[in-house]
């Protein structure tokens, strides 16, 4: 999405929730200049919490990735998440420099309040065992109702229901990720599920009458499609 979309987007969001759930936005980009421009908005807009991804493309040393988010940090009042996905940005935050920027970001205005969300989705019952807050699941757009289960089971302390629960959703994972690209397959499955979300934009995904097919096996196999 542009720039103007992404901030459009957002407010929308933020307004139909209303309140209800907490509004946590990313707002990383390639630039540290671009991506204090999102930052300014959503905190303009009044979001919760703004999570910020590593830059991408650029290679970025520890004290470069320190300047970047002390530098968005600044940009605004709105709580600042660090979004560390290595696989995808080539560029992974040390946890000594995590901890300098816990510090320099006052999480809580305690370091020790340091909240930690996993992004694996076949990881989301191991993280929350291990004291993850929470997970941030491209997965759960399409299949909501069993990441829901993982974590209502595991609050309520039904480690069995939580294990079984992650089960499903890590099968479903590996069918659907088996197809290729990650989140143009999710956003594929909920385009099969619900058109009105649109496809993918180039290059992602085209349309494949094959693929789609194959798609909507796995998705009637897990209820997901009429």
């Amino acid at each position: 999405m542009t720039l103007d979309e992404k901030v459009r987007l957002c407010a929308e969001v933020v307004e139909e929730v209303a309140g209800r759930a907490r509004d946590i936005v990313n707002a990383g980009m390639p630039a540290t200049y671009e991506t204090v421009l999102l930052v300014r908005e959503f905190d303009r807009i009044g979001v919760d919490g703004i999570a910020v991804i590593t830059p991408f493309f650029i290679e970025v040393t520890q004290d470069g990735l320190e300047r970047h988010f002390t530098s968005v940090a600044d940009a605004g009042a709105t709580p600042i998440y660090l979004h560390d996905i290595p696989a995808r940005t080539r560029n992974h935050i040390e946890p000594a420099t995590a901890r300098r920027l816990a510090a320099y970001l006052e999480v809580g205005c305690d370091a020790a309040a340091f909240e930690v969300y996993s992004g694996p989705d076949h990881l989301v019952h191991w993280s929350l065992q291990h004291g993850a807050a929470g997970c941030i699941s491209g997965l759960g757009n399409v299949m909501p109702d069993v990441l829901a289960r993982i974590l209502a089971c595991f609050n309520a302390g039904d480690e069995a229901g939580a294990a079984a629960a992650q089960d499903i959703y890590g099968r479903f994972r590996k069918e659907l990720y088996a197809l290729g690209y990650p989140p143009a397959l999710v956003k594929r499955a909920l385009y099969l599920m619900d058109p009105s979300v649109g496809a993918s934009r180039q290059p992602a995904l085209l349309p494949d009458p094959g693929q789609d097919a194959r798609l909507a096996t796995i998705l009637r196999s897990y209820g997901l499609l009429g």
